[in-house]
């Protein structure tokens, strides 16, 4: 059952067990660092997905801090270069993923490049009708703003 979920450009979402979902987030931040772009994504990023020693299975868990989070990413809701940014970490996951060892990832390599494909299909962008200082309104529906570099 999917219990992990990211929301493309165009609001249509991709879906996995919480253990897709988790590896998926740990390769995107695996790449941000190789790349060494952007580290502040790559450290919000960690903040998604259950650290060392915190419980880590269903949809949701509680960190550390005791904070419910919830295995949902909704990519309209990081800025341009973010989103950029994570797509490109994606994409480099999903030419390693099939030429590297477990060690890479244990995620199953079909997943990533279904992921990676289904943003291949989704248009490149969208118009953004209103923004405030923590929400975006895009084909009339309120997002909220995530990630660094909204300020």
């Amino acid at each position: 059952m999917a219990k992990g979920f990211i929301t493309l450009e165009n609001g249509k979402d991709f879906f996995t067990r919480w253990t897709g979902y988790d590896m998926i987030i740990e390769i995107i931040i695996k790449e941000l660092e190789a790349m060494n772009q952007h580290c502040e994504l790559a450290k919000w990023l960690k903040t998604r997905i259950p650290a060392e020693g915190e419980h880590r299975g269903d949809a949701v868990f509680h960190n550390n801090r005791g904070e419910m989070i919830q295995r949902t990413l909704d990519l309209r809701g990081l800025t341009q270069t973010n989103r950029d940014l994570f797509w490109k970490a994606l994409e480099a996951g999903n030419t390693k993923i099939d030429q590297a060892d477990i060690s890479y990832s244990n995620l199953n390599p079909e997943r990533l490049h279904e992921f990676y494909e289904q943003h291949r299909q989704t248009p490149p962008d969208f118009e953004i009708e209103a923004e405030n200082n923590d929400t975006l309104t895009i084909n009339n529906e309120v997002i909220e703003k995530i990630g660094p570099g909204w300020i």
